[in-house]
């Protein structure tokens, strides 16, 4: 990936390229059927900078975002030489709801994402799967005894752990526990429920600092409100906390076979950032980096802390396309 072509996304990176002001882009879209049945849909940003042999970058997204909220985010990222793809996560965007009619955010276990993930990528050469969030979360998970395919990950505040509004840990676990037993997981999760686009005040969020990028995220919403996901049920909960402890869990870590980046928040009020430095020093292969003073979503944060997240990942990306000796 030449210099030139660095610059020029680097240029485009701190111009704000991709603000709610500008143009709307067109992209690729398809679908493919998961080994669970879903219906699950694709979002290709083909690379706009020639190289002679790109990284393949997946895009794992948030819980409940889809992939016209990160359109220009897929836009920088084909700018700086990547054939990107991303996907709408079962249950949530354009592929299928696995509670129809309903905003809910739903899953009965998260083997239902790491197996669409791993279809998708199974015939893609040099993976580079970037996730955040739950995306990040996904894409650590996806790294256990990974295929060869999958050159590097980066993990943008990686749901290791959560917090939990006004309930303690535990009993947010147990609650949800105790209503999945009890034939209620598809209920929303207590205090959860529909989310409505007008109601996302930049004054109340804990996504970004940044108005003018926390706008874009709001028009996105207003625009595509088909597409939105409401709050987590108790089943979704249940099933997270479960995944979460294999990220907590040295042993597992351990088998995290590709290089990793995972990028913590210094400002996260969404993820707890707890265990991100000790379940990083557990992997093979991983290297952390703070982002001092950004909140949950780096990549629509302002553009200082934007451009950080970026210095980090090519600078990443160049351990990966560097010769072995």
């Amino acid at each position: 990936m030449g210099r030139y072509i660095r610059l020029l996304g680097i240029i485009l990176f701190l111009c704000g390229q991709g603000a709610s002001n500008a143009a709307p882009t067109s992209f690729e879209v398809s679908h493919f059927t998961s080994p669970r049945g879903d219906n699950i849909r694709v979002g290709h940003w083909p690379v706009t900078a020639p190289h002679k042999e790109p990284l393949t970058l997946v895009f794992l997204q948030g819980r409940g975002s889809f992939l016209e909220k990160n359109e220009a985010l897929m836009e920088t990222f084909a700018g700086l030489g990547f054939d990107t793809y991303a996907i709408d996560l079962p249950g949530q965007g354009g592929s299928t709801r696995l509670l129809p009619g309903t905003q809910k955010g739903h899953v009965d276990d998260f083997e239902r994402y790491l197996s669409a993930i791993d279809a998708f990528i199974e015939d893609k050469k040099n993976v580079l799967l970037v996730g955040v969030s739950l995306g990040g979360h996904l894409a650590l998970r996806a790294g256990y005894n990974a295929s060869p395919n999958i050159k590097g990950i980066v993990a943008i505040v990686p749901m290791i752990d959560v917090y939990t509004d006004n309930y303690p840990k535990w009993s947010a676990r147990a609650m949800c526990s105790a209503m999945v037993r009890l034939g209620f997981g598809a209920r929303y999760a207590p205090g959860k429920g529909d989310f409505n686009p007008r109601n996302y005040l930049f004054e109340t969020n804990d996504e970004t600092s940044d108005p003018v990028r926390f706008s874009e995220l709001r028009t996105a919403m207003l625009t595509h409100k088909d597409l939105i996901s409401g709050g987590p049920t108790c089943g979704w909960i249940n099933e997270a906390y479960k995944s979460m402890d294999h990220l907590q869990d040295a042993a597992y870590l351990a088998r995290i076979t590709p290089p990793v980046l995972l990028i913590t928040a210094g400002a996260d009020a969404i993820v707890d950032t707890r265990f991100d430095a000790s379940s990083c020093a557990h992997m093979a292969r991983c290297q952390h980096k703070v982002i001092e003073g950004a909140r949950h979503n780096i990549p629509y944060e302002k553009d200082a802390l934007r451009t950080s997240l970026l210095h980090a990942m090519m600078d990443f990306v160049k351990t990966l396309e560097a010769p072995h000796k």
